[in-house]
């Protein structure tokens, strides 16, 4: 059963949630998390000729061979998808439910739009769940882990926390030329931390930034 109560549903889109997928702004994508958590999605169901299965929901196979499950905002972008498909509107909650349950990549919201959004890794599972999300490099778990893990060294220095350009995360450590043995090594232990590989799904690039 569905968690959302639909009454008076014109099937348009949510036109905050739309603006913020388009606008795609610097950290638009906290800010569409936490439309998702209360916003309403529309699935597609198509016939499917199978003995006691009318109607299906299709998921779409990427490339590299990832599954993931198209839900879409409005009606309107359904029938971009495909115009014979009869909408399912459920909570964002529910399809990201389904999505973990099915053992499906993530959510792609309006596949066929240049605003396409992908939910996936962690936030997929927060969305599920009704938790908070932040961006890797903001959460303040991720940051004491890594901060734990490479202060153990005494060699190291400040540690910079940032955004990665191809990855979440962009860690440099401060200190000594001779560091550079160590990286590695604190490399594998931060990547193979229960929260890292919880919260840092694309990994982390790390830098050695030698003191004067």
């Amino acid at each position: 059963m569905s968690s959302l109560i639909v009454k008076q549903d014109t099937g348009d889109a949510d036109p905050e949630l739309l603006n913020l997928l388009i606008s795609k702004h610097e950290g638009f994508e906290k800010e569409v998390f936490n439309k998702l958590k209360s916003a309403r999605l529309i699935g597609g169901l198509v016939a499917k000729k199978e003995e006691h299965v009318e109607m299906m929901q299709v998921n779409f196979v990427s490339n590299d061979g990832r599954l993931g499950m198209p839900v879409f905002t409005s009606i309107g972008e359904l029938n971009k998808w495909n115009k014979e498909a009869r909408p399912l509107p459920l909570s964002a909650k529910d399809f990201a439910q389904q999505t973990i349950s099915q053992k499906l990549d993530g959510l792609i919201i309006d596949l066929s739009a240049s605003h396409r959004f992908v939910v996936n890794g962690f936030m997929l599972d927060c969305l599920a769940n009704e938790r908070s999300w932040d961006f890797p490099h903001e959460d303040e778990q991720v940051k004491e882990v890594i901060t734990s893990i490479c202060q153990a060294n005494p060699a190291v220095g400040m540690i910079d926390i940032e955004k990665g350009a191809k990855c979440d995360l962009s860690i440099t450590i401060h200190g000594p030329a001779s560091l550079a043995n160590e990286v590695i090594k604190l490399a594998n232990l931060i990547s193979e931390h229960p929260v890292i590989r919880e919260k840092v799904p694309r990994g982390a690039d790390l830098f050695l930034k030698p003191s004067l």
